[in-house]
């Protein structure tokens, strides 16, 4: 027997209630389908915005550590060695 929108929002809401977002995000998913029309636009939006955002994430990432990279490929050029600080000391 399918979902009713009623079934799905609860189970949402009792998903969301207990923090248990991965949950709520496969009822969503597994879902999709039954959702009004207008509801699976935003789903899908913020889906792809997700996308987008972990995407530029990972390129801000890389960007990081190839500027890293090149600052230690530097210092070893020109024989200096950047200081190192141990927050534990």
């Amino acid at each position: 027997m399918e979902k009713t929108i009623v079934d799905i929002y609860n189970e949402f809401l009792a998903l969301t209630a207990a923090s248990d977002e991965v949950g709520a995000r496969k009822l969503i998913i597994d879902n999709y389908k039954s959702l009004p029309a207008d509801v699976q636009g935003d789903v899908l939006l913020a889906l792809v915005t997700e996308a987008a955002d972990k995407a530029r994430q990972e390129e801000v990432l890389h960007d990081l550590r190839t500027r890293a990279i090149a600052m230690l490929e530097k210092f070893e050029q020109e024989g200096e060695a950047p200081a190192v600080v141990h927050p534990e000391e």
